[in-house]
């Protein structure tokens, strides 16, 4: 019951799904299994987290071909390239449902059809996705899907993968043993941990258009807050991205600099799991200035959040971009004239 209820979640019958401990075993015994094929060809978009594009460079010790499917300028992936890559033989396409660091949504039902219709297998990390967007992998062509609970209100240490037919029979497992989960992934379920899954599952399935509406609405207030106090951009198509996810900043203040006088808030330069001195691989990718990316940081409204969260946030950011001088011409109801310098 806990499997049927988890996997409905994405549409798909309570036998597709295997546990696993979370999206990081799932995504490296995917392409663990895919890698270690003969004559393997790999696509991966260059935006994928760090544990995908870690187990794809790992397959290349086994002999795979690894490519990297290019985005635009919003984190899009690149069809045409996609295209050309299945022209020369590509045997597995990789590409996230949602980016965690932008919220790009990718354009997962035409690289399903153009992945089927090509025989190739095709593999979506849905950790963020799932609860901040509707997912069905059969409509989609999805033949593996990824995720973890802890991402939609879940415990921590339990997740899963969600195998088309076509993609089960491709499966090596990475642990061996007792032969738990059709032999593919041993180790004794934590039943526990798989009836808070269950019960996450259940409640989102219950409630998930109102939240993607309350969460939407919550993130365009915090973007037309912080746009009213001064030059702010976003790193990706809003309307079109997650409804929970804001990635920006504002020009000219770097981001780690902004993140230290504001210590209220709770924001990151990059992924949760990375963040850090390097620059965020994913705005690299989407061939951003530098600039821009030191500029860039990313914020979250979740399920707990409310709005006099977000007001205290947008409050505390007008106080943080007034201490910069050459930002204070654009900021409204500043009360310190600007000299002409600035």
């Amino acid at each position: 019951n806990f499997r049927r209820v988890t996997a409905s979640l994405v549409h798909a019958p309570g036998d597709a799904l295997l546990f696993t401990s979370g999206a990081t075993e799932s995504n490296n015994l995917i392409l663990g299994s895919e890698g270690r094929r003969p004559r393997a060809h790999l696509v991966i978009s260059a935006i994928e987290h760090k544990c995908v594009l870690e187990s794809a460079a790992r397959a290349r010790e086994f002999g795979a071909r690894v490519s990297l499917l290019p985005v635009d300028g919003h984190g899009v992936a690149d069809l045409n390239a996609l295209e050309r890559f299945i022209s020369e033989g590509a045997t597995f396409v990789s590409v996230m449902a949602a980016n965690n660091e932008i919220g790009v949504i990718q354009p997962l039902e035409e690289i399903g059809r153009m992945c089927q219709g090509a025989d190739i297998r095709f593999h979506t990390d849905a950790a963020q996705a799932i609860g901040k967007m509707r997912l069905n992998v059969t409509a989609l062509g999805i033949d593996y899907l990824t995720f973890t609970a802890h991402k939609y209100g879940g415990p921590q240490g339990i997740g899963g993968v969600i195998c088309s037919r076509r993609g089960t029979d491709r499966v090596e497992p990475l642990l061996v043993g007792g032969g738990q989960e059709r032999g593919l992934r041993s180790g004794t379920i934590p039943i526990a941990l798989c009836a808070g899954m269950a019960a996450a599952s259940l409640a989102l399935s219950q409630n998930m258009e109102a939240e993607i509406a309350r969460m939407r609405q919550m993130r365009d207030r915090l973007l037309n807050g912080l746009s009213s106090l001064g030059p702010f951009f976003t790193n990706s198509d809003v309307d079109h991205g997650l409804c929970n996810n804001l990635n920006g900043g504002f020009e000219g203040i770097p981001a780690l600099l902004l993140m230290r006088r504001v210590p209220s808030v709770h924001f990151s330069t990059g992924s949760a799991c990375t963040s850090g001195g390097a620059a965020s691989h994913v705005l690299t990718a989407m061939g951003l200035r530098r600039e821009r990316i030191e500029s860039s940081f990313r914020l979250s409204v979740g399920w707990c959040t409310t709005e006099e969260d977000v007001e205290r946030a947008i409050d505390a950011f007008r106080r943080a971009v007034q201490t910069f001088p050459r930002h204070r011409i654009h900021f409204r109801g500043a009360s310190e004239p600007v000299p002409d310098a600035l």
